[in-house]
């Protein structure tokens, strides 16, 4: 509903799509055939949906996946810029441990700040 706001004020196309339950589930078999490898995140079944509904108006479309790794958006690569002086002073071996444990943390358990 909000979307459908700003799209009425900002005066641009606004197409909604709500998915059922049952859609979702149907397109759990087709991802391995979409993403070629084991995928875990559950921005699959909305990117597969939007997919669909932009093949139906244009031919190339670009989308936002993938964003978060290359502009740095994870808290890990902030934490890995604040640090990566103190890190590379470390042996090698020290480094490889301390990148299987920030590995096996979430990111949402660093903090930045």
């Amino acid at each position: 509903m909000f979307a459908r706001r700003v799209a009425q004020h900002l005066g641009t196309d606004h197409t909604e799509y709500y998915c059922t339950p049952k859609e979702a589930l149907e397109i759990i078999p087709e991802l391995p055939y979409y993403y070629d490898e084991p995928f875990a995140d559950s921005s699959a079944i909305p990117t597969i949906l939007v997919s669909r509904m932009a093949r139906k108006k244009v031919v190339v479309a670009l989308s936002a996946d993938a964003g978060d790794e290359i502009f740095a958006g994870y808290n890990r690569y902030d934490y890995l810029l604040k640090h990566a002086k103190k890190l590379q002073t470390m042996p090698r071996l020290m480094r490889k441990a301390v990148a299987e444990v920030m590995e096996s943390v979430s990111s949402e358990k660093y903090s930045i700040l």
